[in-house]
């Protein structure tokens, strides 16, 4: 009998400590997901600085001696780089929005890889925009 007790113990124990692991990865999953969304909003709004630098500076390319059309297609291409990681973000993750969706250890494991890749692609998006917001402003203000 005691060894039984002993037996089932033990396996409570193992079955609680895989609960908590797999709890553990849906946690950090669930921060790293909410991080690259933090991310992604904030470059959305400097998507509307972006766009009103673009309407600033296209109708004066051709018209002065400043490159005005270096920076409007550094400002392009900072927007389709953003269009770009929203659509490779949203066919890697189309299953975010589905609420109490739970994943296996390695499957939480997996997308925790994945966001931090998302998220470091993300960061080089925002050195862009600011490069490229900055080179713009510059321009106009000179």
């Amino acid at each position: 009998m005691k060894k039984i007790l002993v037996l089932l113990v033990g396996v409570f124990f193992l079955i609680s400590c895989g609960e908590n692991k797999e709890s553990q990865y849906k946690s950090d999953y669930e921060e790293i997901l909410q991080v690259v969304l933090d991310e992604h909003d904030v470059l959305m709004e400097e998507m509307k600085t972006v766009s009103g630098l673009l309407q600033k500076i296209e109708p004066k390319i051709g018209k002065s001696e400043k490159d005005y059309e270096a920076a409007a297609e550094q400002l392009k291409n900072a927007n389709k780089s953003m269009f770009a990681w929203m659509k490779d973000f949203s066919e890697e993750f189309s299953d975010i929005h589905e609420k109490d969706k739970t994943f296996t250890e390695e499957e939480y494991k997996e997308r925790i890889e994945k966001l931090k890749k998302q998220e470091n692609s993300l960061e080089q998006l925002q050195k862009e925009f600011e490069e490229s917001i900055s080179n713009a402003e510059e321009l106009l203000n000179n």
